[in-house]
């Protein structure tokens, strides 16, 4: 089970404070054993090779007991490991292990530099482990608990294993229970805060539930659309061949034999299309890992065709079989074989298709249209991050992270001279015309702070509003072209023993000094009872560093010399192609620290990129989606109107013959189509009401009830229904009365 604390406020769902979670372990009886855990990239160096970044986890002592796995080489952590005088001892996962020390046997008990501090390594996990999520990495917290003061402790993620016999329910009681005992010692951080406990993968799978519940949805519309599609040809085809089924009865064969005719070729379609369907998945699961390069968010996680997928797309095509054969065959074994061997020219009328051929396309019209909203949403939600105002330029800028281990740089100095020396030198390269360095990129956006602003009056702090932070270099706004607003930006007197200053967006100056002159105003970021002031001393425009979706762009910047922190992302403005760069940039670093890894190298445009992406791929989907659904729907409404004349060509060459005009025909047949247009859209756009729901975290900009999309979808619906009622309509407009009379 994954557990985490509830906050008072709003009910919002978080991590666990670390003095929480101990205690949290001792009371506990509802569990075999609680765990802690929280992700952290370690820098590799050593052994003669390169230095890399890795995927990691800071652990308590029990995890690999608790989860019940054991080493594929070594042992576990031991009890006390995770205590700060015990020495420093590493697991490491069975691919670093290949990859690094060549799938060495005698690795157990060696040495390696991790985070600069030599590290005995203890354990190798087998082959594809990666617990919790995809970490590669795991050294104990060694954390001093004695030293904490609560509100100013780390936060953690917990996962327990139920003791049997015991429900979720009863963990959960008794985890509140706890969590109100701690409130009452301890009211000024835990007032009101509460627990949760939910099934481990649901836990870290619940922001994808929503938009793989919404494909589902949106797949599954386009099936019945197929199905209402195909049962309407069958239906048609039935009425045709009602003159060969009064034969075969004729000849002895029951209605039974006859209707199971109808219904094995409906399974002999879908059975079909079931084949070409795993083919396509097949591929598409093929260009989906690609596209991931073989690394999926969590090693549980599997994306592949298994047994129980193939008997699900069995059960699909059974399904697809009875929704699109069962009217069909029972409709063609209603066949009256005396009446239309009588009269074969009743062949054709003889069955009562008519509703049911409409109730199928009104069907068909309905999803097709709700599909069509969706689309119109989320294309123009792309197109609104397209042009949304990011206010940095992103041409020629390349960015690369780095992070100094504590171990190396302890202090603000060593961190300074670090981040001095490689500004330094990254500025001489001839291909450099700048260079900054950032806390923060597109898709980094980290936890908001608390903050608050002299004689604003707030009395405490879970009253404060919260902003992100980000820590800049000076030169930073220049790089990235951001021209200040208003005062000045960073520059090298901003240090240590100068004043305190930060730098505001211009959404935080409309927010919190509407009206006025903010420069000279003080506020505070909250990281405990009491902080230090800092100045404004510029306005900054809005910039886009965090989640590019958010509309919120209130945030505070201040200068590295006075908030020196270990990670920061390297932006480079380079004369020609960025992607060139990254070996040098790699070179300059190794010159200062041979141990310190540069990772994720992107081009700034590349960056903004990757997060429109989730945005670009549902809106092609439902694309394709809406596109299709509009398709079959209309040659489904094709379908039915050319049956629909071809039935009542002997009574138009009735009209025809007593007056009726083309023109009158063309009304009459366009008139019966529009009434099934009409409330198929209708019924749709209602439709549409409650699937936009499932698309709000893919909508930017876009209020999901927009009525010019919804308008729109139903004006696209009706074009192109009119357009495929208008060849059946010309077609019976033309109608010879002397010819269609003779079938009378």
């Amino acid at each position: 089970m994954r557990l985490e604390s509830v906050a008072a406020a709003g009910g919002e769902r978080m991590p666990v404070s670390f003095l929480d979670f101990l205690e949290w372990r001792k009371q506990q009886t509802a569990f075999e054993g609680l765990a802690a855990w929280y992700g952290s990239s370690f820098n590799v160096s050593g052994s003669g090779q390169r230095p890399e970044q890795y995927n990691g986890a800071f652990v308590s002592d029990n995890i690999f007991n608790l989860v019940g796995v054991q080493p594929a080489l070594g042992r576990n952590f031991q009890p006390g490991e995770d205590s700060p005088s015990a020495a420093p001892v590493v697991v490491i996962s069975h691919r670093l292990w290949r990859q690094r020390f060549n799938a060495d046997p005698e690795i157990i008990g060696r040495a390696m530099r991790v985070e600069g501090t030599e590290m005995t390594i203890a354990g190798v996990m087998p082959e594809g482990f990666g617990f919790p999520l995809s970490q590669e990495i795991w050294v104990p917290f060694r954390i001093d608990a004695g030293g904490m003061e609560r509100g100013m402790d780390m936060r953690v993620q917990v996962f327990g294993r139920l003791e049997e016999g015991t429900s979720r329910e009863q963990a959960l009681a008794e985890l509140r229970s706890i969590s109100g005992r701690i409130a009452q010692a301890y009211p000024k951080t835990n007032e009101g805060v509460s627990a949760a406990v939910t099934p481990y993968v649901e836990g870290y799978t619940e922001e994808l539930r929503a938009p793989l519940y919404t494909m589902l949805a949106a797949v599954s519309g386009v099936l019945l659309i197929a199905c209402a599609n195909v049962a309407v040809l069958l239906l048609l085809r039935a009425a045709q061949r009602s003159h060969e089924m009064a034969v075969r009865m004729a000849l002895g064969a029951s209605r039974s034999r006859v209707r199971f005719q109808f219904f094995g070729e409906a399974l002999l379609l879908a059975s079909a299309g079931a084949i070409l369907g795993l083919l396509v998945a097949k591929a598409g699961i093929f260009v989906y890992l690609h596209f991931l390069g073989g690394e999926l968010p969590s090693f549980w996680m599997d994306v592949r065709l298994d047994p129980e997928i193939f008997l699900f797309v069995l059960g699909l095509a059974m399904l697809s079989s009875l929704l699109a054969g069962t009217l069909p065959a029972f409709q063609a074994g209603r066949t009256d074989a005396n009446a239309v061997l009588n009269d074969p020219s009743r062949g054709i009328s003889n069955l009562k298709l008519g509703k049911l051929s409409q109730l199928l396309v009104i069907v068909e019209i309905t999803l097709s249209c709700a599909l069509l909203v969706a689309m119109g949403l989320l294309a123009r939600s792309v197109l609104n991050l397209q042009r949304v105002e990011l206010g940095f330029s992103t041409e020629d800028v390349l960015t690369a992270r780095l992070s100094l281990p504590y171990s190396r740089y302890p202090d603000p100095a060593s961190k300074l001279r670090f981040y001095g020396e490689i500004l330094r030198r990254l500025e001489n390269l001839p291909e450099v015309a700048s260079a900054a360095l950032v806390s923060s990129l597109p898709g980094d956006w980290g936890s908001p702070s608390s903050f608050e602003i002299e004689g604003a009056g707030s009395d405490s702090e879970t009253e404060l509003s919260k902003v992100p932070v980000l820590t800049v270099s000076p030169g930073f706004f220049d790089t990235v072209r951001a021209r200040m607003l208003r005062g000045r930006s960073f520059g090298a007197g901003d240090h240590e023993g100068s004043t305190l200053v930060i730098v505001v967006s211009r959404s935080f100056v409309d927010r919190y000094f509407p009206g006025k002159d903010p420069l000279g105003r003080r506020l505070r970021v909250v990281k405990s009872t009491s902080g230090p002031w800092l100045t404004i001393v510029g306005v900054a425009p809005d910039l886009a560093l965090g989640q590019i979706a958010s509309t919120d762009r209130t945030a505070i910047f201040i200068p590295t010399g006075q908030n020196p922190v270990p990670w920061l992302s390297i932006v480079l403005r380079t004369r020609g192609a960025a992607s060139e760069l990254i070996s040098k940039v790699a070179k300059e670093v190794a010159a200062i620290d041979p141990e310190l890894p540069v990772f994720s190298p992107d081009t700034l445009e590349q960056r903004v990129a990757g997060q429109m992406l989730p945005f670009k791929v549902m809106g092609m989907l439902f694309t394709i989606l809406g596109l299709a659904a509009l398709f079959l729907a209309m040659l489904g409404l094709y379908g039915v109107m050319s049956f629909s004349v071809a039935r009542k060509t002997p009574e138009i060459g009735v009209r025809m013959a007593i007056g009726a005009t083309a023109a009158d025909i063309l009304k009459l047949i366009v008139l019966d189509g529009l009434v099934q247009l009409g409330s198929g859209i209708v019924l749709g756009l209602g439709l549409a009401v409650w699937l936009v729901r499932l698309l709000n975290a893919f909508l930017f900009a876009v209020e999901p009830r927009d009525p010019s999309i919804f308008a729109l979808a139903g004006i696209l619906v009706g074009l192109t229904g009119v357009l495929a009622l208008l060849a059946p309509a010309r077609r019976a407009s033309r109608i010879d009365p002397a010819i269609a009379l003779k079938q009378e």
